[in-house]
């Protein structure tokens, strides 16, 4: 007899999010590996190409209850806080500091009050389901991590096992970011709440092994899974491999830029590599345009590259591999010492085209890189030059950059929803013989 598991998961399609894709991915392999998934997540609007689409209110007001051959969605009206309200009435450059002022107290009173939470409505739908039918086990996956408190409370009321899922760290983020007095705060608060929420947990999963290696150090009682995002390789083999490259030496990188990612460095010796040899190149973005600071960040390096910079709206997944697979290089960001997984890596592999780190991150990261053939570690701007020079000569003379990734199918999605559903299994199992050996019953299910 299958299990059955609810999914609190906040990101999911139609949303286009590494965060939604997570998630997914399981729903759609959970029923053949003997799991009955019911998915609890917010309405979401088929249209998600700029930011406002995505706090605005949802158009119904009742939660829609949606069977799949993969199993159940429970999809709960969406309200936008105070916050979102201004944005949508006023847009995103007025009253900045007011937004963030409600940000710091909204993200701290959530925990508290659940007037301040906006998730609110999927734990009560996940509760209103489970005064009815029964189940084995709640997987709630962050951001957002208040989530881990609703599969608390669930778990309390209903007798339930919980798993923590954490996509990024909660309180233990590598964002080498100076935090201000109030964000100190906030952190020690949600550092208390990381505690009372996850410690109960029958184990805890993570999307790379550095961010397993921090959960073992606040949890060392906690068994720590390593479930990787990966690489989707259903929509790989639907639309086939792309052997004709752009006619432009292309340079593409896929998602959102954060502040502590070494942008600047590459940008350094591309511009360097523009005026030494005036190639015929662009830079293109794809889904940046969802963010316009990253956007003016990308733009305000220099003038002289602004020809040469493209940006677009978010892709469907299939669309932004087709993309990819018609560029040169994959540009691929980082920082030394920082050992952060960047989940746009296994994407880069499966199209098979050669990968620039930039700055060599020396972790995991290069460790990928090496092990799978799939490009280069640099650390200055003058290399960057030099790599792209070297290419570009090879580019000019074949029309391409010939390239040979040793893609490992390990990390495919498909793969990694296996190996979840694995230790889903295991544990469920091992609890109920545990139930069955306290009780001394006989399991006739078994």
């Amino acid at each position: 007899m299958n299990k059955k598991i609810i999914i609190l998961a906040h990101d999911f399609p139609p949303f286009n999010s590494v965060g939604a894709k997570r998630p997914a991915s399981w729903f759609k392999k959970f029923k053949a590996l003997g799991i009955d998934p019911l998915v609890v997540t917010r309405q979401w609007s088929d249209k998600n190409t700029n930011f406002s689409e995505t706090i605005k209110g949802s158009n119904n007001t009742h939660t829609l209850r949606e069977n799949y051959p993969e199993g159940m969605i429970l999809s709960v009206p969406y309200l936008p806080d105070f916050k979102d309200r201004i944005i949508l009435k006023y847009g995103m450059n007025r009253f900045v500091i007011l937004r963030k002022m409600i940000s710091l107290v909204s993200l701290f009173f959530r925990f508290l009050f659940p007037i301040f939470d906006p998730t609110r409505n999927m734990y009560l739908a996940a509760e209103n389901y489970l005064q009815e039918e029964n189940c084995d086990l709640i997987l709630a996956t962050g951001e957002p991590f208040i989530l881990f408190k609703y599969a608390a409370l669930l778990s309390k009321k209903f007798n339930i096992p919980y798993i923590t899922d954490y996509r990024d760290g909660w309180t233990s983020n590598q964002s080498q970011k100076v935090l201000s007095l109030p964000e100190k705060i906030l952190k020690a608060f949600y550092e208390t709440q990381e505690q009372k929420y996850v410690k109960q947990a029958a184990f805890i999963s993570t999307a790379a092994p550095a961010y397993a290696d921090s959960l073992r150090k606040k949890f060392p009682d906690k068994e720590v899974k390593v479930i990787y995002n990966g690489f989707e390789k259903e929509v790989l083999d639907s639309i086939g491999t792309i052997k004709q490259q752009s006619e432009i030496f292309e340079i593409a990188y896929a998602g959102i830029l954060y502040p502590y990612q070494q942008l600047e460095t590459f940008l350094e010796g591309y511009q360097k590599f523009i005026e030494l040899y005036q190639p015929k190149t662009r830079l293109i973005f794809y889904g940046l345009s969802f963010y316009p600071p990253m956007v003016d960040r990308v733009n305000s390096f220099h003038e002289d590259l602004l020809p040469f910079l493209h940006f677009t709206e978010r892709l469907p997944y299939p669309d932004l591999m087709k993309k990819l697979q018609k560029s040169q290089i994959m540009l691929l960001l980082s920082n030394e010492n920082l050992n952060w997984l960047s989940a746009k890596i296994f994407d880069y592999l499966a199209v098979n085209r050669k990968i620039i780190l930039v700055k060599n991150d020396f972790g995991i990261l290069e460790e990928i890189l090496k092990k799978s053939n799939g490009g280069e570690a640099i650390s200055d701007a003058e290399k960057v030059t030099r790599f792209l020079a070297k290419n570009y000569s090879e580019f000019r003379w074949s029309g391409k950059v010939s390239h040979q990734t040793q893609i490992d199918h390990f990390y495919s999605r498909e793969r990694q929803a296996t190996y979840l559903a694995d230790f889903i299994h295991n544990y469920t199992n091992e609890n109920r013989m545990a139930e069955i050996k306290e009780t001394g019953g006989v399991d006739l299910n078994m």
